[in-house]
């Protein structure tokens, strides 16, 4: 089974052999699938225990508006695209086979990308569709935004099936870049913070729970390193 890798740039080759529906390893605990995505995302996500369910559960509501970007015929999400191109994207969700479903989230303009969540049979990830021209990144995490809008945070916490640990893309004309990529080991990072447009607060936290400090990601002579007080 193909796994979004923590230490290379995702690309959307690992969707092809990843998973349909929601299973066990999709339902990890967490506070609120929606985390990330904001308080109006949030509150429909309350009380689901299903990362699939809550993705979907947003997909209708954005879709059941007057949206004229995304629209769903049965299996297929379709967006549309500044150049005119329809971007398709097909579930693959039949019995027996380990496939990829795609629900809707929102539109990024800050960035000038939409966000879609992929589900896996175990396991979860984004994936950023540009506006203008429809070309596709497989990311870890919802991206934390820079104040600059140059970059972009992502921070995923997983014992299992999703990977643990901070990547930050650099947007190059327009088109995101992986730029720096830290695996956590016996720890999950947490509540990620931007302060200024190149240092990255991250929360360190124990599988338990507790606090364990802080750490920040921080730009210095052409490459990122890691603070910890």
């Amino acid at each position: 089974m193909c796994r979004l890798p923590v230490v290379a740039a995702a690309t959307l080759i690992c969707i092809v052999a990843a998973a349909a529906y929601p299973s066990a390893g999709s339902e990890e605990p967490a506070s609120n699938y929606a985390a990330g995505l904001g308080p109006e995302f949030e509150k429909l996500c309350v009380g689901i225990r299903n990362s699939f369910e809550c993705a979907r559960a947003i997909e209708r509501k954005q879709l059941s508006g007057e949206n004229r970007v995304a629209s769903r015929d049965g299996s297929t999400l379709a967006l549309r695209v500044r150049s005119g191109a329809a971007v398709k994207l097909q579930d693959n969700r039949e019995p027996g086979v380990e496939g990829v479903s795609f629900s809707y989230l929102k539109s990024l303009p800050e960035i000038g990308f939409h966000l879609v969540h992929v589900q896996y049979y175990e396991g979860t990830a984004y994936l950023l569709i540009g506006m203008r021209s429809g070309n596709r990144q497989l990311i870890q995490e919802v991206p934390i935004i820079s104040p600059d809008r140059a970059r972009f945070a992502t921070v995923s916490a997983a014992e299992s099936y999703n990977p643990n640990g901070i990547q930050i893309w650099r947007l190059v004309a327009g088109q995101p870049k992986l730029e720096w990529s830290y695996a956590a080991e016996g720890w999950r990072p947490a509540e990620p913070s931007w302060l200024g447009s190149e240092r990255l607060r991250i929360a360190k936290l124990a599988w338990g729970g507790e606090k364990l400090g802080t750490l920040t990601a921080a730009w210095s002579s052409g490459a990122w390193h890691l603070e910890e007080p």
